[in-house]
Formats: C-alpha cells, sequence, structure tokens
C-alpha cells in the first residue's frame, strides 16, 4: 500500500518536497483503504522522507513520528517529525507535516531509519534497544566508511539481539555527504 501511494504521489503526481509527499500519501492511503468512505480500517504508517540536493548541500526532511539524525563535526542533531501516521490522518485533526531545510556540508551524514532497530529485545536484562543506545552507536562510528559503519551496524544489532527473535523491520539509510 505504502509502495503504490508513494509511486503514484512521486510518479504520477511529480509531488517531490517531503511534507506534501506525505500529504498526498496520507489521501492516496485513505482511498485505498476506503477509509474515506467510513471504512474501520485504521492502519498507517510512520515514516522519514528527504530530498537532498548535491549542488547546493540542502537536505528537505519531513517525517511522520520518525526524526532523521544529522552527525555534523561529531555532533548528533535531531530534527523531529511531525506526530502524525500517514494513513490515518484526519484532515483538520492534525497539523499538516512540517518540510525542514537543512544546509549540510561536506563529510556530515544522515540517517533515516525505521523503529525496528530500536525496538529490538536483547542485551542484559532482555530490554529494548533503545534511541538514545542508536544515538551513542551512530557518534561513536561517525568517522568510519559508510560500509564500515553498515558492519558495525549490523554487528551491534546481532549482539545485542543475541538468541531473541526479531521483532521487527529494520531498515537504516546512511548518507554521507
Amino acid at each position: 500500500v505504502g509502495h503504490n501511494a508513494i509511486n503514484q504521489t512521486v510518479n504520477e503526481l511529480g509531488i517531490l518536497q517531503p511534507a506534501k509527499v506525505l500529504e498526498s500519501m496520507n489521501t492516496v492511503i485513505k482511498k485505498i483503504l476506503h477509509q474515506d468512505k467510513g471504512s474501520d480500517i485504521r492502519d498507517g504508517m510512520d515514516m522519514a522522507l528527504c530530498t537532498y540536493d548535491k549542488s547546493n548541500g540542502m537536505l528537505e526532511f519531513a517525517g511522520a513520528n520518525n526524526p532523521v539524525y544529522i552527525i555534523s563535526s561529531g555532533e548528533l542533531s535531531i530534527i523531529k517529525g511531525s506526530k502524525l501516521t500517514v494513513g490515518s490522518l484526519e484532515e483538520g485533526k492534525v497539523e499538516p507535516p512540517v518540510n525542514h531545510v537543512i544546509q549540510l556540508k561536506k563529510g556530515d551524514c544522515f540517517y533515516i531509519f525505521s523503529d525496528g532497530y530500536v525496538d529490538q529485545f536483547g542485551g542484559e536484562g532482555n530490554k529494548k534497544f533503545k534511541s538514545s543506545k542508536f544515538q551513542e552507536l551512530l557518534i561513536s562510528i561517525n568517522n568510519q566508511s559508510m560500509p564500515e559503519q553498515e558492519k558495525s551496524i549490523i554487528k551491534a544489532f546481532k549482539d545485542w539481539k543475541g538468541n531473541n527473535e526479531q521483532v521487527d523491520d529494520i531498515l537504516i539509510i546512511g548518507v554521507r555527504v
């Protein structure tokens, strides 16, 4: 459903600004799930969307309950997404998504991700990995190449998870400018 909604929004409607993409996807998903006709289905999705313009170093971001993490000169900045879920937004009852424009410089990294990594149970006490631990991990590996960061992130996850079942899907996208 999400794949179809983003394809229709970007490829057919030509909408590229992240906040506008989220708004359009919300409308498309509501139609697909017949929520616009009183359906009881209230499924939705949290997500982060970015566009990056290499020519000027501008990152545009909008999130639905998901942030973007930016590491610049070893410092982590968190740009929070709007408090909304795509596919269950009721027009007029929730603030529309906000588009953030961030100037990046050479060497900066930005990360968008699903919640599967931070929600994984494991470690001592069989607790969730948590966002704070994920942030610390990203800062600690920031000087590594992106392929090395990938290996470090996978190793940290496997070490944390141990013999536990994986609780959710995991997607992490990291980009070095």
